[in-house]
């Protein structure tokens, strides 16, 4: 057994077979993948139990390169170990300019397209233009346009069971060089974010208030999904509390998890080792090394006194395996 903690948003108590890194797409020939195999990018936002019969791959592939369009936008592809927060720093250093809205959010390339991360308005599926893709179970590599992501909130194909052995070797997004659309209409954005620039610098002054440092605290920060409800659930949750928080989401409303969970048990929640962030009720974190079992019960804890109070189930972001 060897340890995986290390690679798990907890960093817990976690032991796997082996762990394979992948570092060029010609290493992925050498996979034979089997039930038992597992893809993971660093900050994956999974947990595994502390001792669990899986063979880990890591997706570790490096790489950029930019081409130039047209005088608005430059097309970036990146490798799917590229780290997401240090890629849009570069970015933004030579003038291309994602969703800032997204930026200083940990892990990489991988976990950023899987997840289909999100914050403040803006999700990564807003950029992407096509994903290059090996399947371990053919030995095939092919493309997938942004449509064939099936991108959803926090959900993409690569969470499907029939993707469960594909590995991403490198995503493409469109950025723009000028004429940029800027999201400011999210909750603590407004108006007067009217550059790039500024939106970085409020989402980072937010980030650096709101949420804990994950190279100090280990953290999944967005535990759970934040509900997407239709129009009568959101007049029946209105009904319960009127000063409910809830953002529109097309044609439905997502409702905030972390006001829900304020108001069940407070910011600040501790079972044992594992508890809610005193500073957002939403984001959860841990003492180091905890063991699975404390993550478990915390998460499940938090979702039965939540659904106890409101008769709505919240779901975890993070993906545990047993």
């Amino acid at each position: 057994m060897v340890d995986i903690g290390h690679l798990t948003t907890f960093a817990t108590l976690s032991q796997g077979l082996s762990v394979t890194t992948i570092s060029s797409p010609a290493a992925c020939k050498h996979i034979q993948w089997t039930s038992q195999h597992t893809i993971l990018g660093w900050w994956s936002n999974t947990v595994f139990a502390t001792q669990t019969n899986r063979h880990i791959i890591k997706a570790a592939i490096m790489g950029r390169e930019a081409t130039v369009i047209d005088a608005m936008r430059v097309r970036v592809t990146l490798g799917s170990g590229e780290s997401w927060m240090d890629a849009v720093e570069w970015s933004m250093n030579q003038g291309r300019w994602w969703r800032q809205n997204l930026i200083d959010i940990p892990g990489t390339v991988w976990w950023a397209v899987v997840q289909n991360i999100g914050a403040y308005g803006v999700e990564i599926c807003q950029t992407i233009v096509s994903i290059v893709v090996y399947d371990f179970l053919t030995h095939e590599t092919f493309v997938l346009d942004n449509a064939q992501c099936q991108f959803g909130y926090r959900h993409s194909v690569f969470k499907t069971p029939r993707a469960q052995s594909w590995f991403i070797i490198s995503a493409t997004f469109d950025l723009t060089t000028t004429n940029h659309h800027l999201i400011t209409t999210y909750a603590w954005l407004d108006e007067t974010l009217d550059t790039p620039i500024k939106i970085c610098d409020r989402v980072r002054s937010l980030r650096k208030t709101k949420l804990p440092d994950w190279r100090i605290i280990p953290t999944a920060w967005s535990f759970f999904a934040n509900p997407v409800v239709d129009e009568n659930e959101k007049n029946r949750l209105l009904c319960l509390d009127p000063h409910l928080v809830v953002y529109p989401f097309g044609s439905q409303r997502k409702v905030s998890a972390g006001y829900l969970i304020e108001k069940t048990v407070g910011k600040w929640w501790r079972l044992w080792k594992v508890g809610t962030y005193e500073k957002h009720a939403l984001i959860m974190v841990a003492d180091w090394h905890v063991p699975w079992s404390a993550v478990h019960d915390a998460a499940f804890t938090l979702i039965w006194l939540v659904r106890e109070q409101w008769w709505l189930t919240l779901v975890p972001e993070v993906l545990m395996v047993t």
